[in-house]
């Protein structure tokens, strides 16, 4: 079943409204405006037939919302005991002179919980994008890529604001005087934008294949974007935002390469904004690139982490903290020195700090999940020039939606990447755009041809076939050409 025009539109605008009220407002409200978006998403992809691609997606994503209501079932004494890193809780109880009670395997459940909630609002999202159809899910790409480019201006506003800038989140305020934007981290500020870079350019592809006026409107406001995407990243000063973006940029160069046909000229164009967005940063970012360059990447803080969380990680696998407990277990495994310097919320190494707190089951799930981003890969990628890759029972519904699904291979690979060394992640913007681009890795539902387009179709089709069929008469009762001696 294909959701109405109506339905369509109320779920694509409500599914815009709930990722603006999360990059603007997050917390409580963001959770309430997702709970209806949720419900009505589920309830819509349960009415009609799903691909396999989809089906599995959906096993994947209700396994990630079951790990933690797991580790929030409560269990008996005989068993929660013998979990690996409960000592301190079985000591603590003798000292009380306490008998043992049931308790769930999380340390903390009610950041357990909380913890589910924060990922509420990234779900539907995701369950809403899989409903919508292709053009919905251009729009989609859309938001992302604005909400990049109007980062970049909120990012240099909050430098020249200072600090305490009321432009800035307040957690921003914490990091200095750089370009947050909607975050209150430079890295999840440049995560957004180098994310946003293959989209850009996917648009700007789609518009060279437009013949009407908004092809020259379409390609010039792409390549602006393009360049003031490499602007904000140059800004904010982040290494690794730096670099993700020029891996962004040559994982577009494959994007048009693959492609063929009129992508060779956005290549050329591309290079222009490129070009231009270089000597943007040169100009405004430089002195920040290189005061960043000049610092000692052994003396950062987050290689002193990492030793923590090797430490806690022994001491609680394979049972895990819990989802959303890893900072009160971190703090007993800290040293001194650390805690007087920093207060550790994040390990700065999300695929580590999953292990940590979800213990083997969230492993599994992890497994799972690459596997099938793998597999996903593979099908969009196989084909080259305009053809649309197979799924195993659908079709992607033409060339646009093919390329964006491309285009958001090369934005998840590199978000995966960068959680190495951050947690971009756990801030509930990116989770948010991680699904819309999740999503876009299964074809969308197609819409219904209308009768009148039907017939058309079918005729098409039969003239179509009549041609070709005269054309191979006409190649073989043609005579062979003899060759003269």
């Amino acid at each position: 079943m294909f959701m109405s025009g109506e339905a369509g539109r109320v779920l694509l605008i409500y599914t815009i409204v709930v990722v603006s009220i999360v990059f603007l407002l997050s917390g409580m409200p963001a959770r309430i405006a997702s709970i209806p978006l949720f419900v009505f998403a589920l309830w819509h992809l349960a009415q009609r037939r799903m691909i396999t691609g989809e089906i599995v997606a959906m096993w994947i994503s209700g396994a990630v919302i079951a790990l933690p209501l797991l580790q929030l079932v409560p269990l008996p004494p005989e068993v929660w005991t013998r979990l690996p890193g409960r000592d301190f809780i079985v000591v603590g109880d003798m000292i009380l002179g306490e008998k043992p009670a049931w308790r769930p395997l999380s340390l903390d459940p009610a950041q357990t919980m909380r913890a589910l909630l924060f990922m509420l609002p990234a779900f539907a999202v995701y369950y809403a994008t899989l409903a919508l159809d292709a053009r919905s899910r251009r729009l989609l790409a859309l938001v992302i890529v604005i909400l990049a480019t109007v980062s970049v201006p909120l990012g240099l506003a909050q430098v020249a604001g200072g600090v305490d800038s009321p432009l800035r989140p307040l957690l921003g305020r914490s990091h200095g005087n750089v370009p947050v934007g909607f975050f209150a981290n430079r890295n999840h500020f440049a995560a957004l934008l180098y994310a946003a870079i293959p989209l850009t350019v996917a648009g700007v592809v789609l518009s060279l294949d437009r013949h009407d006026g908004r092809r020259l409107a379409g390609v010039v406001g792409g390549l602006v974007i393009i360049a003031t995407l490499l602007l904000g990243a140059g800004m904010s000063a982040s290494r690794s935002g730096v670099v993700l973006s020029m891996l962004a940029l040559a994982g577009s160069a494959v994007l048009i390469w693959r492609r063929g046909g009129t992508s060779r000229y956005a290549g050329r164009l591309i290079t222009v904004a490129v070009i231009i967005g270089a000597f943007l940063v040169l100009e405004f970012g430089l002195a920040r690139l290189l005061a960043r360059a000049a610092q000692d990447p052994l003396a950062d803080a987050r290689f002193e982490f990492l030793q923590v969380g090797k430490q806690l990680a022994a001491a609680v696998s394979p049972a895990g903290t819990g989802i959303g407990a890893f900072a009160g277990a971190y703090a007993m495994y800290e040293s001194l020195d650390l805690t007087s310097r920093y207060f550790v919320d994040y390990l700065h190494n999300d695929w580590m700090q999953i292990w940590i707190e979800g213990g083997a089951l969230a492993a599994l799930v992890g497994a799972a999940f690459l596997a099938w981003f793998g597999w996903r890969c593979f099908l969009v990628w196989r084909h080259g020039g305009g053809a649309a890759a197979p799924d195993a029972q659908g079709r992607y519904a033409d060339d646009s939606q093919l390329l964006l699904a491309r285009a958001a291979t090369i934005s998840i690979a590199l978000l995966m990447g960068h959680a190495v060394v951050e947690y971009h992640l756990r801030a509930s913007g990116m989770e948010c755009v991680f699904a819309i681009l999740l999503a876009m890795l299964t074809p969308a539902p197609r819409r219904p041809l209308r009768p009148g387009a039907q017939e058309r179709q079918r005729q098409q089709g039969l003239s179509v076939g009549v041609r070709h069929s005269h054309r191979s008469s006409a190649r073989i009762a043609a005579p062979s050409p003899r060759r003269t001696p």
